[in-house]
């Protein structure tokens, strides 16, 4: 540890569950994160942290939007008291926003001149170094920066499986099925005629859930943020991968793609300033980064209803729907869409003018809502308890899958046949 380094112990906690609420404020859409707070700073921490896990052979931690503002609220809090100290609240707090079902939790909590310094002293501290390596699967980062120092709080926890899966339907009707293994690499699956394929591994190590989009039956695209926080992509061409390439890119939040014509991909994901950005593939080169502007906590979604028309979702920072649509000219501003959600969403086009919008609610079911051409439905429930947010796809006019991880682990699937929604029910394993 050096001199310009301070640390306050360790900390950690293992119960079985606990139900514990804490009235917790929310920021608005428009509203930024805390004025001093350093988001690539806490990129560059969560990278240390998971190389230093790499290092000793064990799976990257996923960073989790809820666990990460709570972090930043308490260095924040640290910083502008200029005290060391551990977050009294930390576990009824995590309990509130990030899951109700955690095993174990732990708190690393520091300061020095540099995120180096922080992660180094960290490192060098057995108490803190047991956290980063310990038998955690998600990560919430906070670092404020304030009088020339580095405020660092780390909140490790173990929580039901969160993954949540990527999904897109080809236009022969197969559905595609991406996923996030336990060790950090990404795996895919197709549904065709009623029969699931094996798991194929594509390799490769993401910090996040994968996203997938196709243009035709011949090309399927994964997009995931890697452990240097940049976007990557891997393109099946004739039922061959082509191997991980970079987007580059700084990014806090799981990707999304959707493609509406032929050599024709949008991505976006949440940056390090909170809002939505976005690059296009118009099939000879990407066209570079730029910001739709907005404060969203997690991942956005979007879905394409015809060419040159796109519809972007995400969780605004006061836990409702917010959405901003591309008409082929503009981009509209972004308008609220109201619920209460404790995931990213997704969303689905089947047909002109006609979107249908999932997340999972504060009760743990999945909510959805549908535009009908000129007016939204409203949002209804599909039940479920899930530890996930969703994704869906459509393989059809008018069917279309819902997918969401349980607590069991496993990921489960309800479908809409045109007339009427089918049960829950678990894909093979």
């Amino acid at each position: 540890m050096t001199r310009s380094s301070r640390l306050a112990p360790g900390r950690r906690v293992a119960v079985a569950a606990v139900a514990l609420l804490a009235a917790l404020a929310s920021l608005a859409l428009a509203a930024p994160s805390p004025a001093a707070a350093a988001p690539s700073h806490e990129a560059e921490l969560l990278a240390l942290t998971n190389q230093s896990r790499a290092a000793s052979g064990l799976a990257p931690l996923t960073v989790n939007a809820n666990a990460s503002a709570i972090a930043r609220d308490w260095a924040g809090y640290m910083a502008a008291t200029n005290t060391l100290a551990h977050n009294p609240s930390l576990s009824a707090q995590v309990s509130a926003r990030v899951s109700t079902s955690w095993t174990r939790l732990g708190e690393n909590v520091g300061y020095a001149g540099s995120v180096s310094q922080v992660h180094q002293a960290f490192m060098g501290s057995s108490g803190h170094q047991a956290n980063i390596l310990g038998p955690y699967n998600t990560v919430g980062i906070g670092v404020v920066e304030s009088g020339g120092r580095i405020w660092a709080t780390v909140v490790f926890v173990h929580a039901p499986d969160q993954r949540s899966p990527g999904t897109v339907a080809r236009s022969d009707g197969r559905l595609e099925v991406a996923e996030r293994g336990a060790d950090g690499s990404v795996r895919v699956r197709t549904l065709q005629n009623g029969q699931w394929s094996s798991w194929q591994s594509l390799g490769g190590i993401s910090i996040t859930d994968p996203d997938l989009s196709a243009w035709g039956t011949n090309r399927l695209d994964v997009f995931i943020i890697g452990g240097d926080g940049a976007m990557w992509t891997n393109s099946q061409v004739n039922g061959q991968w082509r191997g991980w390439v970079s987007l580059g890119g700084r990014f806090t939040s799981s990707p999304t793609a959707v493609s509406w014509s032929s050599n024709r991909i949008d991505v976006f994901a949440r940056g390090l300033d909170g809002a939505v950005w976005s690059q296009y593939y118009d099939g000879t080169r990407w066209s570079g980064w730029y910001s739709l502007g907005g404060f969203v906590l997690d991942a956005p979604t979007v879905a394409a209803w015809g060419a040159n028309r796109l519809d972007v979702f995400a969780r605004g920072g006061d836990g409702q729907m917010w959405h901003r649509g591309w008409n082929g000219q503009t981009w509209m501003g972004w308008e609220p869409l109201g619920g209460r959600f404790t995931s990213s969403p997704g969303v689905t086009a089947w047909g002109v003018n006609r979107l249908d919008v999932f997340a999972r609610g504060v009760d743990g079911a999945i909510w959805s809502m549908a535009w009908l051409g000129n007016r939204w439905s409203g949002w209804y429930s599909l039940g479920g308890s899930l530890t996930s947010g969703p994704d869906a796809a459509t393989r059809s006019a008018g069917t279309l899958d819902v997918l969401a991880r349980a607590g069991d682990g496993r990921l489960w699937i309800r479908s809409w046949t045109g007339t009427a929604f089918s049960g829950w029910s678990v894909l093979p394993a």
